[in-house]
């Protein structure tokens, strides 16, 4: 399989995480706080704010290494993806602040982001059992000087695939 095609698929399936992941917050947005801003935004507005989070998330996923799915186990992609999500809401939560001139109630967004550790939950158990099935691990070549303690190194960094 030629590389291009290789990240060319791998892009789509990162681009779908940032799409799912931002669906929730999008629903809270335009059904709870899009109508309390000092100022309601019309499509533009909610699709800038949209875009924001999903600027945020991609931007701590990649700080937290939450897209690495050939290197990473799941539960560690779902605690980086966790990480994003909380950073990423929190500042959208600053920017709903300021928005709306007072403290809004937060319980819409904490409802949106259960829903969101459920879905990186779902991508991360779907996005990695997809990779390793389509890309199956390549054979490698590990040199050492000496063979004591080379079997732990595979069970330390994760590297039994």
């Amino acid at each position: 399989m030629s590389a291009v095609r290789h990240n060319l698929l791998l892009r789509t399936v990162k681009m779908l995480d940032a799409v799912c992941i931002t669906i929730p917050v999008g629903a809270c947005w335009l059904l709870y706080y899009a109508s309390r801003t000092a100022m309601p935004f019309y499509r533009v507005g909610n699709w800038v704010v949209l875009a924001l989070f999903m600027f945020f998330y991609s931007v701590f996923g990649r700080v937290y290494g939450a897209f690495r799915i050939s290197l990473s186990r799941i539960s560690e992609m779902i605690y980086s993806q966790g990480l994003a999500i909380l950073i990423a809401d929190g500042m959208l939560y600053a920017v709903i602040c300021l928005l709306t001139k007072h403290l809004p109630a937060i319980w819409p967004l904490l409802a949106a982001l259960a829903g969101q550790l459920v879905l990186a939950a779902i991508w991360c158990t779907l996005a990695h059992g997809w990779y390793f099935r389509t890309f199956p691990p390549q054979k490698s070549a590990i040199i050492y000087d000496s063979r004591q303690g080379m079997e732990e190194l595979f069970g330390t960094y994760g590297l039994e695939k």
